[in-house]
């Protein structure tokens, strides 16, 4: 089974074929590919993003080279999914909350 590499320094980066290639054998380069095909479906260029930054194991913050587009996918459940964050959190304390698309992450996404 598939362990997470759990280095960021090796995660962020280009979100190219040949790039994600380099990296070794474990879920997060998995899971690159997975996101490449996310952008795919939702007609984006996976090539004109970058992973900026790998926070915590199964999360990338993702980034347009040109424009500032931004989004989170999460790894929940053995499953990704979008997420988008808010400055102020709710009553739990929480601030990272689960939604639809890529499109709806860039679009509810507080910065």
């Amino acid at each position: 089974m598939k362990q997470y590499l759990d280095q960021w320094n090796i995660i962020e980066g280009a979100s190219t074929v040949e790039r994600i290639n380099e990296i070794p054998d474990c879920l997060e380069k998995d899971h690159l590919f997975l996101i490449r095909k996310m952008l795919k479906e939702e007609n984006f260029e996976p090539n004109d993003f970058i992973v900026v930054e790998y926070p915590a194991t199964g999360i990338y913050c993702c980034n347009h080279i040109n424009n500032g587009q931004y989004f989170i996918i999460q790894e929940e459940k053995n499953k990704l999914a979008p997420y988008y964050t808010t400055c102020d959190m709710n009553e739990e304390g929480i601030n990272n909350f689960p939604c639809t698309s890529i499109k709806e992450s860039m679009k509810l996404i507080e910065m």
